[in-house]
């Protein structure tokens, strides 16, 4: 079992390792180059978007070679693409509720959800007039607490930030203006602040709110002159800072640019493809065939691929996706090392070798039991803990069952932490299934909580599952069964994807809501038929006809269609009607309204008034044999 559990584990640093897991092999394999495409992951195994980057294609003209937007859970199912039809896209990132922010240079961040399904925008530039006539550049998209955060570039050198895209009122800061366009950029985001780290050549500034630019300088050695921070990345927990300088050197400093961790000479003069962090003690660097993991005190390993890859940053790990593959790379969690290092002398590792004799019926699990009963309670957490780091199945049972072995040989063991685990596990490994394609690790599940994964498992449409798991987990109604039940409801009756059901609900409301036909016609921005709704009702029995015909005027002017303009015109003729009607029933006192034209020119002539009624027919452009 020791040999098949480390197999894949690389020495690293003063008794530390490193490991690797192969999470699923990718449907995508046959559709996807990831030397032509550009890729955007959500945390914690969430989706992972495509985008065809045009940089490296061939340019061609034509609306035809617009770049399509295709949308794939963590297994590599595609979850649904479109073609990107609207303006030039800066940066995709996805939100901690797992909505795609695609952010054009013109400001405007359109939302989707993770079907491509198109939800709504905003204007970045609305709150900021210094910004009139600027385009972004460069924007990163960055987790804030409890939620997530957005900042932006503009080619006047100015940063504007959202601290909180979910809001329904989002507050767009202006930082201090760059001092020029930086080689290198990037957010830390604490509780009370959010500050922006720019780089211009050796120099490194920090912008915050309206004041000035700090400036930060840093010593890059003889000649420094001549070398730039070309790339900086930041820690999950914004706590420590990585920069890579042109000259091949990797500084690791903490986040206020005080301290410094590592200087590190990567040997490579070449800017790396990507820098990103695993966890928060080491540094990752990609250079297209090599992956060089830093530590943020000392060592460092290095994985060889044949294949172009692309890194994903977790708080415990960093995610490795290739066209075959998602694997992710972490450190050997510490109570795993413990119970599976070669030569361990661990509790937790004495009683998995007592529960495996046991099973072969050896005398031997005596042997190991009688070592390990002094510290039994140990062994058991030991067994527990180490189990839900695990991803392999049989793996994860050897080590309950230990545990469960080892509970025999105790009196008073709080059997709690044991049943929780077990359910744990059992969520876990079905969420991971690739059908589902949640490929979260027990860190992660730990940070999330149970609320935050049933909220992936609604947004994935997987209600039963949902449901089955808060039966399991026996979560109350108001957190669980019935939370699920709105969610499933309220997607059963989006109709609108079946024009047949629509056509009816619509037939319906036209005999019996009228309200709702109105909102429905609103929603799909239908200016025609509301007009000709609000035409029929201005002609019912005690409603104001003139304020019906306005609303409809000024729909049909806002459709852009011939008919509309037609209709527009005809609106504004019977309200002229209709007023010349009431000044007609003052003047005469008889009854006009209601009459058609004819009839008003009827009635006229037989009231003997010949003036008004030539009047009117040359108003009204009346032909004569009319």
């Amino acid at each position: 079992m020791c040999a098949l559990v480390t197999a894949d584990w690389s020495p690293y640093a003063r008794n530390k390792y490193f490991r690797k897991i192969e999470l699923y092999s990718m449907v995508w394999h046959r559709e996807v180059n990831l030397e032509t495409c550009s890729l955007t992951v959500a945390q914690n195994g969430g989706p992972i978007v495509i985008l065809r980057d045009r940089a490296k294609l061939l340019k061609m003209q034509g609306p035809s070679h617009q770049p399509i937007v295709a949308i794939y859970s963590s297994s590599g199912k595609l979850l649904n693409s479109f073609v990107w039809d609207k303006g030039q896209l800066v940066q995709l990132g996805w939100s901690s509720t797992e909505d795609l922010l695609c952010i054009q240079e013109d400001g405007k961040v359109l939302i989707y959800n993770m079907f491509g399904v198109y939800q709504h925008a905003w204007d970045i530039f609305l709150m900021g007039k210094e910004a009139s006539g600027s385009k972004i550049v460069s924007a990163t998209i960055f987790p804030s607490p409890g939620a997530t955060g957005l900042a932006v570039i503009t080619s006047a050198n100015e940063v504007f930030v959202v601290t909180n895209v979910n809001e329904n009122h989002r507050r767009v800061r202006q930082l201090s203006k760059c001092p020029s366009a930086p080689t290198a950029w990037t957010v830390i985001c604490e509780e009370r602040q959010t500050k922006v780290i720019v780089s211009k050549n050796q120099n490194l500034y920090t912008l915050q709110s309206d004041d000035s630019p700090v400036l930060q300088k840093i010593d890059l050695g003889a000649g420094s002159e001549k070398y730039s921070i070309v790339s900086m990345a930041v820690s999950p927990d914004y706590q420590k800072i990585a920069l890579f300088i042109n000259n091949g050197k990797l500084w690791i400093k903490s986040s206020d640019l005080r301290s410094t961790y590592r200087l590190y000479d990567t040997q490579q003069l070449s800017e790396p493809k990507q820098l990103v962090w695993c966890g928060s003690d080491a540094v990752v660097c990609y250079w297209g065939s090599t992956i060089n993991v830093i530590g943020c005190t000392e060592d460092q390993l290095s994985y060889v691929y044949d294949y172009p890859v692309f890194l994903v940053s977790e708080i415990d790990c960093v995610r490795v996706l290739s066209a075959e593959s998602h694997h992710i790379i972490q450190c050997v969690p510490t109570v795993v090392q413990e119970i599976f290092q070669i030569n361990s002398e661990s509790p937790g590792c004495f009683l998995l070798e007592a529960s495996k004799q046991f099973q072969k019926r050896s005398h031997r699990a005596n042997e190991y039991i009688h070592i390990v009963k002094p510290k039994i309670s140990s062994a058991v957490t030991q067994c527990i803990q180490a189990a839900g780091h695990e991803f392999n199945a049989s793996i994860q049972k050897s080590l309950m069952t230990a545990a469960q072995f080892g509970k025999c040989f105790m009196t008073d063991f709080d059997s709690s932490e044991f049943v929780k685990m077990c359910r744990v596990l059992r969520l876990l490994n079905q969420v991971r299934d690739p059908q589902v394609g949640i490929a979260i690790t027990y860190e992660q599940y730990e940070q999330l909580g149970i609320d935050k994964l049933i909220d992936m498992l609604i947004l994935r449409r997987y209600y039963y599952l949902a449901l089955e798991v808060s039966k399991y987990l026996r979560l109350s109604s108001s957190e669980g069964s019935e939370r699920i039940l709105l969610h499933w409801a309220y997607y059963k009756m989006e109709i609108r994807n079946y024009p047949m059901a629509e056509a009816l609900y619509i037939k319906y409301c036209k005999s019996h809501n009228k309200r709702a036909l109105h909102e429905i016609y609103k929603q799909e921005d239908d200016y025609n038929n509301k007009a000709a709704c609000q035409i029929k009702e201005a002609y019912l029995p005690g409603n104001t006809k003139e304020a019906g015909l306005l609303e409809a005027q000024e729909n049909f002017k806002k459709s852009k269609s011939e008919f509309a303009a037609f209709a527009a015109m005809m609106c504004e003729e019977e309200l002229k009607l209709i007023k010349h009607q009431k000044q007609l029933e003052d003047k005469l006192k008889k009854d006009f309204l209601g009459l058609t034209l004819n009839e008003t020119l009827e009635k006229l002539l037989s009231l003997k008034e010949v003036k008004l009624a030539d009047n009117m027919k040359s108003e009204y452009k009346v032909p004569d044999r009319r």
